[in-house]
């Protein structure tokens, strides 16, 4: 007699672990707050919808509602406590499916004794392009024009330009003035704000960015 075909091993179940259950927040860009500033972050995670409340304690007040793009990455206003504990805070991502902590957290320091600029877009990593760069003051009206820069690995400002305002807009040919590579590389930007015509009287945090080859 015939026999029966062999039949196909189905595939095994995935591991409890392997699912996630509601939304979860697992990447935070930047990552390092200071205490009674502003910010806007970007939240690469799971499951986030519009649904989805996003949590810091009472470290941060959450500033209007999150701005999902994706299940996979959204956007949130936070205020940070002038009396936040300085150390690291898991996020906490709750939607009616569930709620998790973590893993992605921010590191809050201590306020800045002076006005910083505070940096908002692009976040940490992306590639660079024609593109808006923007950021706001600690202190509006400190400075009375800024200076923006983009920096090598090696700490050398390989851009720079002055504007008036508290963003600059990136176009081709300002990306046809950098260093050519046949290879992408990491690179930083940065802002600087000045009055007086020459005093530095602001300055931001250091953001990484990647520029693409260029021949």
């Amino acid at each position: 007699m015939p026999q029966p075909a062999p039949q196909p091993t189905p595939p095994p179940a995935p591991r409890p672990t392997d699912a996630v259950v509601g939304p979860r927040v697992d990447v935070v860009s930047p990552s390092k707050l200071q205490a009674g500033q502003r910010y806007t972050l970007h939240l690469d995670g799971k499951n986030l919808g519009p649904d989805t409340t996003i949590s810091f304690g009472k470290n941060a007040t959450i500033v209007g509602v999150p701005v999902v793009i994706t299940p996979a990455e959204a956007t949130v206003d936070v205020l940070v406590s002038l009396t936040a504990t300085p150390g690291a805070v898991a996020v906490v991502a709750t939607s009616p499916a569930g709620s998790n902590s973590g893993p992605g957290a921010v590191l809050i320091t201590i306020a800045p004794t002076g006005p910083i600029v505070v940096l908002d877009s692009p976040f940490e990593g992306v590639a660079l392009g024609e593109m808006t760069f923007k950021w706001h003051e600690s202190q509006p009206r400190t400075a009375s024009f800024f200076v923006f820069e983009l920096l090598d690995e090696s700490n050398t400002v390989i851009f720079a330009a002055q504007t008036p305002k508290t963003l600059f807009v990136m176009v081709d040919p300002d990306i046809d003035l950098l260093p050519s590579a046949s290879a992408s590389r990491p690179a930083r930007w940065r802002v600087h704000g000045i009055a007086n015509k020459t005093e530095v009287v602001e300055t931001s945090e250091e953001r990484g960015i990647v520029i693409p080859p260029r021949p």
